[in-house]
């Protein structure tokens, strides 16, 4: 019978290697920087547990602007000549990212369907 955890071992070693080349970083180091984050800038009590107040901030965070994110988003992917400007050619060249975008909805105007 073999030793499973050489076995295992060896086998993470052998391909965490040329991961590690290709610029990701080894688990416990992600670990202790997700740790300082939290720390820093969740726990705010400092109790070591986030509370629901926390938590909101974490997932809906006051000073982040829904709509301005997902507008520099539809510019970043359809504005292929980098002027930060979009022209009508470019925003129909990406239809399907704007009629699946939440901040047109334009997808859901399609679908909806009202006879009065």
């Amino acid at each position: 019978m073999t030793n499973s955890k050489g076995y295992r071992r060896g086998t993470r070693d052998m391909f965490s290697r040329p991961f590690r080349k290709r610029g990701v970083i080894p688990l416990s180091t992600y670990l202790k920087n997700e740790r300082e984050t939290f720390a820093k800038y969740r726990d705010k009590d400092a109790d070591g547990f986030l509370n629901n107040e926390e938590v909101r901030d974490w997932i809906i965070p006051s000073d982040f602007d829904h709509a301005e994110a997902e507008a520099r988003h539809l510019i970043y992917e359809a504005d292929t000549d980098a002027d930060e400007k979009l022209t009508k050619d470019e925003i129909l060249e990406k239809y399907d990212l704007f009629v699946g975008s939440q901040a047109t909805d334009f997808g859901e105007a399609l679908t909806r369907h009202d006879e009065f």
